[in-house]
């Protein structure tokens, strides 16, 4: 039979706990996450700004303890997005365009205080994939290949707006998994080995478009995998020994090609 633990024995481990956190101002944001009641052992005065944002985001009662000025912009964005009766506390200068781009994407309600050309680029192509009513806003000649492929993999209807010559190949493989529309658009020749691997696993359709020369061995492998009937367009003398590990696990059945 089991022995029964005493009762309270958590309460023992999280009182000694706080011997070994007094100087540790993270450890008492998790605590006090955790285990509110232990809030009249805090020094107050040991926490930051960040560890201010992760406790007030569980435990927002103990906000008229917070030094408000400790929190940075990135502490902000995170606690407004999960407590935004804050809001009237907020420094609004200290958030830069990460910070309103991840504020905004999730509490849209506080548009009216963004300084909008802080948003670089990537900032504001992430923010519309998940906001697209903010497009008016936007500095479209802001935005490069990551950018664009992030936010037509979400939104398409902005490709009117698109630079399609900032995309490279991984961009064009990360689109066009997701939105073949747009393959008329794409310089096939952007591509290397690894974009078409990856490519035809979830696009088998562009194969005509395919340097295969391109794909070594580790790209072969990873291609048939997926798509079996591209063997016949296979140099088998470009897989190496752990390629051939991979794809005879699960494909057996090329076995016979193998030098």
């Amino acid at each position: 039979m089991d022995e029964k633990k005493p009762e309270g024995n958590s309460d023992i481990l999280e009182l000694g706990a706080i011997r070994e956190i007094d100087e540790n101002d993270y450890e008492w944001s998790a605590l006090l996450s955790r285990q509110p009641r232990f809030a009249d052992k805090c020094d107050w005065e040991q926490l930051s700004g960040c560890d201010w944002g992760i406790l007030l985001c569980v435990q927002p009662q103990f906000a008229d303890k917070c030094d408000w000025e400790k929190l940075n912009g990135r502490d902000w964005s995170s606690l407004l997005s999960e407590q935004p009766q804050f809001a009237d506390k907020c420094d609004w200068e200290k958030l830069d365009g990460r910070d309103w781009d991840w504020l905004l994407s999730g509490k849209p309600q506080f548009a009216d205080k963004c300084p909008w050309e802080r948003l670089n680029g990537f900032d504001s192509g992430y923010l519309l994939s998940r906001q697209p009513q903010f497009a008016d806003k936007c500095d479209w000649a802001k935005l490069e290949g990551s950018a664009w492929s992030i936010l037509l993999r979400e939104q398409p209807q902005f490709a009117d707006k698109c630079d399609w010559e900032k995309l490279d190949g991984e961009k064009w493989r990360l689109l066009l998994s997701e939105q073949p529309q747009f393959s008329d658009k794409c310089p096939w020749e952007k591509l290397n080995g690894s974009d078409w691997s990856w490519l035809l696993s979830e696009q088998p359709q562009f194969a005509d478009k395919c340097d295969c020369e391109k794909l070594d061995g580790s790209d072969w492998s990873s291609l048939l995998l997926e798509q079996p009937q591209f063997a016949d367009k296979c140099d088998w003398e470009k897989l190496s020994g752990e390629d051939w590990k991979e794809l005879l696990d699960k494909r057996p059945e090329f076995k016979e090609k193998r030098p």
